[in-house]
């Protein structure tokens, strides 16, 4: 008898524990907490080195939906970029279960891909999703039928946000419960799990891109959410609301607040970085206090995650370690890279927006990665999630599952290329294996003997060097992106740093290093330096070009200014204000009476001062390179320059009439201008390629020249606007010339397409179209530096000196 009851109690021990490793521990957005914690255990303590492994890659499509699990089954939304899908995959191959066909699909505006933001929910039977329309369904889980559905936009009118819903729903109990953003008390709504039939609406806000939660506080059930200024706290089964606190500065777009322990709530807030609240419940009292606050915890979509008393989190592109306690940073790390992160069993699993896997020990006392492994080409922006001790991720247009094995068993490691080392890394194979004296002696040897600093091998590979106390030091140039940066080598137990790099062996890179995260610092080994506007900030760069640079194109030295300079002021009834003008006369202008053409340059000031584009024009002219011309230097409105040229439809239209209607008249009233369109030219360089390119062709008649350098278009209504202007308009008998950087501005963990991609997809259109197009791709940078080195070519192409 004893023993059959020790076999039941046995059974049923193993039923328990069977249903329990079988039931989902990931059915929804950051985990079945909502707190990206996994609470699978022993991953990692069976196993010596843990390192990771892709199981399967297949392809998917593009979209942001996560991906979340039950039964064996993984299920996320993507777009083929004619529809958008829910799709459902076997988790041990990848192969897919079912589809269904949500409609057609949300289009990608801006920097943001085509496909669905929010990421399903699972239950025992149904899956539960929100389309970036606001079409919130409900589908069968084994066959992907669909079982009801309720359009939120269209029945409800519930207000979509810009890049269009993105918010993931969660169940308590029989309830689904949305952030929704209806209008009369509909900003958070619940509906019957069964039917979609809404059973109770709460307050009044804006959805933006947050998510709601829940669980215990002060041991009652609460349904928890970021407002655009208050944090809510909602009774999950009535959608009664229990209390409701004003944030200081408001909250992030992205805030979703994480349950702390019985009475507390971490929360991303705008102006007060990651804060800690204490919430007390006495009686019928709810009081509500900071614990502390982080300011410097910012500029992140990526949300905390909090193991052993320590939050982990990224501020900026920097991952970072805070004391739950008192919320000081305890360290703060370049790597792995800007990108997502979740926890898993003393461990962080973070997918870098470059589709980059890290797997990193959750220590306080330093970033300490165990393993890594390139996944994907394109740019990642979904967090990681984790079921059955496996990792699964995805990017804008694949879906991958990743093995965690012991680096013994590892059989993917790719056999590395068997190819001669350079001088300098059989130099570096040497030092490596030298005592400290030995290090010092010939690192001390190796700069003596180096005549140029970066060190250039072969016509195509560049060793840049520093030598220096540092705790860290990254690299930021031309060819990495000028707005990144990123790690350099160091030879332990010495104060070298270096960084390898292959490029084209005509570039010109403009580069400085990064000292401890914030100093900058110029290349103490490199005499040559630049003066540099990325967009209004004069800073100082070194810079080097490679041995196939064209030598002509070397900074110019004008002894002296032959032409004159004359100062007017436009005084614009359009613009309704003053614009200062500075005018280049070509020399000999008084003493003649010639008739010139005229160049009119957009962003003046920068132009004439750090681009110096009048001493340019002037040496050619004295040379005999090109025919003398007039310049007009059109100066930045300091009251908001980029709006007038760039962002706001209004301004822009106005400036365009402006240039039309009242500087051209002018310039020709006040000197002797040939009085045609084919000897005016607009001179359009980065925020000012758009609006030159936009007035030529649709004032031809006025202007029949335009140059554009690294035009800035950042997509859109300025690229719309231009591509349909080009697509819907007759040819027009204008002259263009355009380039653009190899290495132009690109925001490498944010677009997809940069200033290059965007250039030359308008450069082929108008070559398309029937345009006379002249220019092309430059081995340069985005800047002044660069874009100076092609005045000769632009000048030298519209005014050519008469034979």
């Amino acid at each position: 008898m004893i023993k059959s009851q020790l076999q039941f109690v046995l059974f049923c021990f193993f039923i328990l524990n069977s249903v329990s490793s079988n039931s989902s521990d990931w059915p929804e957005f950051m985990g079945s907490k909502r707190n990206g914690l996994s609470s699978e255990t022993d991953i990692f303590n069976k196993k010596n080195n843990p390192v990771l492994q892709a199981k399967w890659v297949k392809v998917l499509g593009s979209g942001y939906s996560g991906i979340s699990f039950h039964d064996n089954v993984a299920i996320t939304m993507y777009s083929d970029h004619k529809f958008d899908y829910v799709k459902a995959l076997e988790i041990k191959t990848g192969e897919q279960i079912w589809q269904y066909q949500i409609g057609p699909t949300y289009k990608g505006h801006g920097n943001s891909q085509d496909g669905p933001l929010s990421t399903p929910i699972i239950d025992d039977k149904q899956v539960y999703c929100l389309s970036p329309f606001g079409v919130l369904f409900s589908l069968e889980h084994s066959t992907g039928k669909l079982k009801w559905e309720i359009d939120l936009a269209n029945q409800f009118q519930a207000i979509p946000p810009n890049w269009g819903f993105t918010t993931s729903p969660f169940l308590f109990e029989n309830n689904i419960i949305v952030l929704a953003g209806i209008e009369d008390n509909g900003f958070v709504i619940a509906l019957d799990k069964l039917t979609g039939e809404i059973k109770w609406k709460a307050e009044q806000d804006k959805v933006e891109y947050r998510s709601p939660t829940t669980g215990k506080l002060n041991n009652s059930n609460v349904l928890l959410t970021a407002g655009t200024e208050l944090l809510y706290c909602l009774d999950p089964k009535t959608g009664q609301t229990k209390w409701k606190y004003p944030i200081e500065g408001g909250l992030t777009n992205t805030a979703m607040p994480v349950l702390v322990r019985e009475n507390r709530i971490l929360l991303q807030t705008q102006q007060e970085g990651l804060i800690l609240l204490q919430v007390n419940q006495d009686s019928d009292q709810t009081k509500i206090n900071t614990v502390w606050k982080n300011k410097k915890i910012k500029n992140t979509a990526c949300l905390p995650s909090i193991q052993d008393g320590y939050v982990y989190c990224y501020s900026g592109r920097f991952l970072t370690c805070l004391s739950l306690t008192d919320g000081k940073t305890k360290w703060k790390s370049r790597a792995p890279g800007d990108g997502f992160l979740i926890g898993v069993d003393g461990h962080l699993i973070i997918l870098t927006k470059r589709g980059k896997l890290h797997l990193a020990e959750a220590n306080p006392s330093q970033y300490q990665e165990k393993s890594a492994l390139q996944i994907f080409e394109d740019l990642a922006w979904t967090h990681p999630s984790f079921y059955q001790g496996q990792i699964y991720i995805r990017n804008y247009s694949q879906i991958a599952c990743i093995d965690i094995v012991e680096e013994s068993k590892l059989t993917n490691i790719l056999a590395e290329a068997k190819t001669q080392k350079s001088e300098f890394q059989q130099w570096l194979d040497s030092v490596q294996k030298s005592s400290e004296t030995e290090k010092v002696k010939l690192i001390d040897e190796f700069i003596t003997n180096q005549k140029t600093f970066p060190i250039i091998e072969s016509n195509n590979i560049v060793h840049f060097i520093y030598r220096g106390t540092a705790e860290d030091l990254a690299l930021n140039a031309d060819h990495t992106g000028i707005w990144d940066e990123i790690p350099m080598n160091h030879i332990k137990g010495s104060d070298f740093f270096y960084s390898t790099h292959k490029l084209e062996p005509d570039a010109r890179i403009k580069y400085r290093y990064i000292k401890d995260l914030e100093e900058k610092i110029l290349d103490p080994h490199n005499p040559q330096q630049v003066k540099e506007s990325i967009v209004d900030e004069i800073e100082s760069f070194s810079w080097f070009s490679m041995p196939e640079w064209n030598e002509e194109n070397r900074e110019f030295l004008v002894q002296k200014l032959e032409g004159k300079i004359e100062n007017k002021k436009l005084e614009s009834q359009i613009m309704s204000s003053d614009r200062k003008l500075t005018i280049y006369l070509p020399p000999g202008y008084h003493q003649s009476q010639d008739f010139y053409p005229v160049g009119y340059v957009h962003m003046g000031k920068l132009a004439r001062e750090v681009g110096q584009i009048h001493l340019r024009v002037d040496q050619l002219v004295q040379e005999k390179k090109i025919r003398p011309i007039i310049l007009v230097m059109i100066d930045e409105n300091p009251q908001g320059f980029y709006n007038e040229i760039f962002w706001n439809t209004e301004s822009v239209d106005k400036y365009s009439l402006m240039l039309v209607n009242e500087l051209v008249p002018f310039i020709d009233r006040h000197y002797r201008t040939i009085q045609a369109s084919e000897s005016r030219m607009n001179f359009g360089i980065s925020f000012s390629g758009y609006i030159s390119l936009l007035t030529t062709i649709q004032h031809s008649n006025i202007f029949s020249r335009v140059s554009c350098q690294s035009s800035v278009y950042w997509a859109g209504e300025r690229e719309k606007r231009i591509k349909d202007l080009i697509d819907q308009t007759s040819t027009k008998s204008i002259e263009i010339y355009m380039d653009w950087g190899r290495y132009d501005l690109k925001r490498k963990d944010m677009d997809v397409k940069g200033i290059r991609e965007r250039n030359q997809q308008i450069y082929d259109q108008l070559r398309k179209k029937g345009y006379s197009v002249s220019g092309g791709e430059i081995n340069a940078g985005f800047g002044w530096s660069s874009w100076v080195n092609q005045f000769d070519d632009i000048l030298k192409l519209f005014y050519p000196y008469p034979i």
